[in-house]
């Protein structure tokens, strides 16, 4: 996410998204950093984690994962 297209990647592309029927997506802002991890069910979007500088998320949908934010842009 930057900050030209911040409101298209949090609107626009969640759209897009759900009706390529995506299940699951992060946001990441680079600012902070601070990955969000969302799931799409039912015409919406449920936020399942969102972790800041030096926590760790364990993803396990779509696929297995651990990040930690500030690992990112080390």
């Amino acid at each position: 996410m930057s900050p030209s297209t911040r409101l298209f990647d949090l609107n626009t592309k969640k759209a897009r998204f759900e009706v390529a029927g995506c299940t699951s997506y992060w946001v990441v802002d680079p600012d902070e950093p601070s990955p969000t991890a969302c799931d799409l069910r039912g015409g919406g979007d449920v936020e399942t984690a969102r972790v800041v500088e030096s926590e760790t998320f364990t993803a396990l949908s779509p696929y297995a994962v651990e990040v930690t934010p500030t690992a990112l842009v080390s």
